[in-house]
């Protein structure tokens, strides 16, 4: 399933400053499609960019079988941009077009939605040949590694910035962790610029934690971001068909603070 959001987001010229409070959601719709992420956005890209060269900003995420897409327009005050109940779909009319023309692509999935890793990797980039290196070195050790989410960002906001970000899933398949994550952290390190690891993480505790709390389905639950804060704590962020859950917990996953956001997409 493909979920767009496309918003509106005022930004005031005099002190460079967006006002999040005045994000106003314009669309929000679904898609029963699978489509190829890469080819999605380079598509938003040049779409996009045939009618605003700056201030806006694009994210394509593809988390197991879902792909969410956040499109975040700038008005502008007291600029060449004067948008009203006439002609402000004009913007975006457009871009939703492109959405509902899209022709389903079989996606090749690479993971069990059953599955839940033991720990998470956050990097900022992966080749498919960086991929397959710690697979091979990892099975040597009867340690698996999956893709489970990958994030395609680009801001243009004056100075333009375009980025991607990868979570990794590994799974010690019955082998103690305690014993394999050192492994793990060597390969990783080794092959990998910068990753981010949740080595300290109970994410199996989180997910029972998060389920219990909120009275949803573990089985839906999915790790779309974590960052270990500076306390010791972390900040994670669940996805589920309809709702996002932001969390700070303890590595042990117990929930300190959790904030629920309803995902709320209709078809127009």
């Amino acid at each position: 399933m493909l979920y767009l959001e496309i918003r509106y987001v005022e930004y005031d010229i005099e002190k460079f400053i967006k006002d999040k409070t005045n994000s106003v959601v314009k669309v929000r719709n679904e898609f029963d499609v699978n489509v190829d992420v890469d080819e999605l956005y380079n598509d938003l890209n040049d779409l996009i960019c045939k009618k605003r060269f700056d201030g806006f900003y694009i994210r394509v995420s593809k988390v197991q079988n879902d792909i969410q897409v956040i499109i975040e327009m700038n008005i502008y005050e007291d600029l060449y941009e004067d948008y009203n109940s006439d002609n402000e779909s004009d913007s975006y009319e457009h871009i939703l077009a492109y959405f509902e023309n899209l022709k389903p692509t079989n996606v090749q999935e690479n993971i069990n939605v059953s599955i839940v890793p033991d720990m998470f990797i956050n990097v900022g980039e992966l080749s498919e040949e960086k991929f397959e290196q710690m697979q091979k070195e990892l099975s040597e050790h009867g340690i698996e590694i999956v893709k489970l989410n990958k994030s395609i960002h680009r801001k243009e906001q004056g100075a333009g910035g375009w980025w991607e970000q990868f979570i990794i899933g590994v799974i010690f398949s019955g082998i103690s962790y305690d014993l394999s994550k050192g492994v793990v952290k060597s390969i990783i390190t080794r092959v990998l610029d910068f990753p981010s690891l949740s080595e300290g993480l109970d994410s199996h505790q989180l997910l029972d934690n998060v389920s219990d709390v909120m009275a949803t389905s573990r089985a839906m639950l999915k790790i779309n971001e974590f960052e270990l804060l500076e306390d010791g704590n972390y900040s994670v962020v669940l996805l589920d068909r309809y709702d996002t859950y932001l969390i700070v917990c303890k590595p042990s996953g117990e929930i300190e603070k959790i904030k629920k956001q309803h995902n709320s997409y209709t078809h127009i």
